[in-house]
């Protein structure tokens, strides 16, 4: 399988989207469970959770047209704008998982 997805770079990329993708879902998980148990520090996440997607946006566009702009191939670009968008969850999912002792009690099975 790993030799088809290096054959083809965008199948890489849909893989590495969907991965992206169920590391946002639990960063939106995590962000839910904190609402919902009305976390003393919810006005600086709802105000991190809408001021930081354009900054997302605008640094994955910015890194899409610079690799464009070097003479890269399309999915080169693509991959360059994923790679901001999953270190962006990523840095959310971390930070979030450092408080996540209340959560456990919360969702006892969640691992």
């Amino acid at each position: 399988m790993a030799r088809s997805r290096a054959r083809n770079p965008w199948l890489a990329l849909a893989f590495d989207s969907a991965k992206m993708a169920t590391e946002a879902q639990h960063v939106m998980l995590l962000r839910l469970a904190k609402l919902g148990r009305g976390a003393g520090d919810l006005p600086q996440e709802i105000q991190r959770m809408t001021s930081e997607k354009p900054a997302a946006f605008a640094n994955a566009h910015l890194a899409a047209a610079a690799a464009l702009a070097r003479g890269n191939k399309d999915y080169i670009a693509a991959k360059q704008a994923l790679r901001v968008y999953r270190r962006a969850v990523r840095a959310n999912l971390r930070r979030l998982r450092r408080k996540r002792r209340s959560i456990k009690m919360l969702i006892p099975h969640f691992r």
